[in-house]
C-alpha cells in the first residue's frame, strides 16, 4: 500500500503546477498582475515543467515499487501523463510558432488539465484515503477541485473565444 506523501507526490503537486501554470497566463492572476507576458509565459513553461517531473518520477515510482493495477484513478492518471507529455512538447514548438501551434497546445492541455483533476478525485475516493480522512472532507475536497477545475477551464475557454 502506498502512503498519503507518495500519492500527494504523484498526482497532487501535478496537478497543483498544472492550474498554477494555466492561472500565470491569466493577467488578473495575484501573482501574475506586476509581470510582462513574456514573464508569464516562462513561469507558465517553469511550472508545467515541474508539474510534469513530478509526474515522471511519480509515475516511475509507482511502476517500480508497486503492480499496475488497471484502476480508474491510475488509467486516467496515465493518460493525463501521455497527454502532458505530448503538451510539454507541443509547448516547444508554441513557443516559436503562431496561432494554430499555440492552439494545438491548448487543445492539448486544457484535456489534460481536465483528467488531472477527474485522477485527483477518483483518489481522494480511493478506501484507504477515504477512511483515513472521512467521508465529509473527500466530498469537500472533490466539490473544490471540481469548483475550480471548471473555472479554470470556463476562463480559458472565454479567453480562446
Amino acid at each position: 500500500m502506498m502512503d498519503f506523501g507518495q500519492q500527494f507526490m504523484i498526482e497532487g503537486t501535478f496537478h497543483f503546477f498544472t492550474a498554477e501554470a494555466i492561472l500565470f497566463l491569466n493577467f488578473a492572476n495575484g501573482l501574475a498582475t506586476p509581470m510582462r507576458l513574456k514573464h508569464r509565459r516562462f513561469a507558465h513553461g517553469l511550472l508545467q515543467i515541474c508539474g510534469f517531473i513530478c509526474i515522471v518520477l511519480g509515475t516511475l515510482f509507482v511502476i517500480s515499487e508497486f503492480e499496475l493495477s488497471g484502476a480508474p484513478h491510475g488509467i486516467i492518471g496515465l493518460v493525463s501523463a501521455a497527454l502532458a507529455l505530448c503538451s510539454c512538447l507541443s509547448s516547444i514548438f508554441a513557443v516559436f510558432g503562431k496561432g494554430d501551434i499555440k492552439l494545438i497546445h491548448i487543445v492539448i492541455g486544457l484535456p489534460t488539465f481536465l483528467l488531472s483533476s477527474i485522477s485527483l478525485c477518483l483518489g481522494f475516493l480511493e478506501t484507504e484515503f477515504e477512511i483515513w480522512a472521512g467521508k465529509s472532507v473527500v466530498y469537500t475536497l472533490i466539490s473544490f477541485v471540481t469548483f475550480y477545475t471548471l473555472i479554470i477551464i470556463i476562463k480559458v475557454l472565454m479567453k480562446l473565444l
